[in-house]
C-alpha cells in the first residue's frame, strides 16, 4: 500500500497501511478476545522476517492435520477454507506463527504443529495441541528431538467439552499501521459492531511497548498520532 499522509485536528500522521480483514466481525466474543490478546508476548517483525526469508508463499492442511485440529485444538465448528485463510493471515499478515525450525511451528505462542515445506509451500501435516491445554508440550524444543510421526501417536486429544470452549485465534476487523514523528504505531481493532477492543504496538528506537484497551477505559493517556488514527479508523 503506497505510503500517505493525513492530518487531523493538527496531528499529522503517516499512514504506512490500512486494512480491513474478512471475516465476521459479529462472531467475536469480545471479552474472550480481550483476555487472549492480553496474554499473547510474540515478537511479530521477527516472526514475518523469518517467514519471509524462508521464501513460503502458501500454506495447505492435510486431511490428517485438520483431523488432528478437530481432535486436540478445536472449535471444530469451522471450514477447512476458513482455517487455512485464518492461519495464512496470521502467518503472512500478522506475524503470529514463529517458526521453530524447518519443521515446527507455534501458532500464537500455544498451539504447536509440524509442517513440510514443498517449494514455496507450507504443508501442515499435523496439529500436537495447545500448550495452555496440555503442559506437555511446553518444551518444544524437546518435541524436535522426536520423529513426528512417532510424538503424533501420544494422546494429546481434548475432551469433548474441552473443545467446545476453545476460540479460534482471533483475527483484527481493522488495522492501521502509522507512524508519529519518532514512533511507529500498529493499531488493531477487535470489532464485533457492539463493542470494541483494542491492541496498539508502539515501537521507538529505544523500545517496543504494548497495550490492550477499549475506548471507555479511565486513566490510559494516549498519543496526538493514536487519538487521529482512532478517529481516522471512525472510533
Amino acid at each position: 500500500m503506497p505510503q500517505s499522509s493525513e492530518r487531523r485536528d493538527g496531528k499529522r500522521i503517516e499512514v504506512v497501511e490500512y486494512t480491513k480483514f474478512q471475516y465476521l466481525p459479529h462472531e467475536l466474543d469480545i471479552a474472550a478476545v480481550e483476555a487472549y490478546i492480553k496474554a499473547l508476548n510474540i515478537n511479530y517483525d521477527r516472526n514475518l522476517r523469518i517467514v519471509e526469508k524462508t521464501g513460503i508463499k502458501q500454506i495447505r492442511l492435510t486431511n490428517h492435520a485438520r483431523q488432528r485440529w478437530d481432535s486436540r485444538v478445536g472449535p471444530t465448528n469451522v471450514s477447512n477454507g476458513d482455517l487455512m485463510e485464518l492461519i495464512s493471515t496470521m502467518c503472512f499478515r500478522l506475524g503470529r506463527i514463529e517458526l521453530l525450525s524447518k519443521d515446527c511451528g507455534l501458532i500464537d505462542n500455544d498451539i504447536v504443529f509440524f509442517y513440510e515445506k514443498v517449494e514455496d509451500q507450507m504443508n501442515i501435516i499435523t496439529f500436537y495441541g495447545r500448550m495452555s491445554q496440555r503442559p506437555a508440550l511446553a518444551d518444544v524444543k524437546q518435541l524436535k528431538l522426536f520423529n513426528y510421526r512417532e510424538l503424533d501417536d501420544v494422546n494429546f486429544e481434548l475432551q469433548s467439552d474441552e473443545l467446545d470452549v476453545q476460540i479460534l485465534p482471533p483475527i483484527p476487523y481493522k488495522r492501521m499501521v502509522y507512524k508519529g514523528t519518532f514512533v511507529l504505531y500498529c493499531l488493531d481493532a477487535y470489532d464485533n459492531q457492539k463493542e470494541v477492543v483494542f491492541h496498539l504496538t508502539e515501537t521507538s528506537p529505544k523500545s517496543t511497548n504494548d497495550i490492550v484497551f477499549r475506548i471507555e477505559d479511565e486513566g490510559i493517556k494516549h498519543s496526538k498520532s493514536t487519538i487521529t488514527a482512532l478517529r481516522m479508523m471512525r472510533y
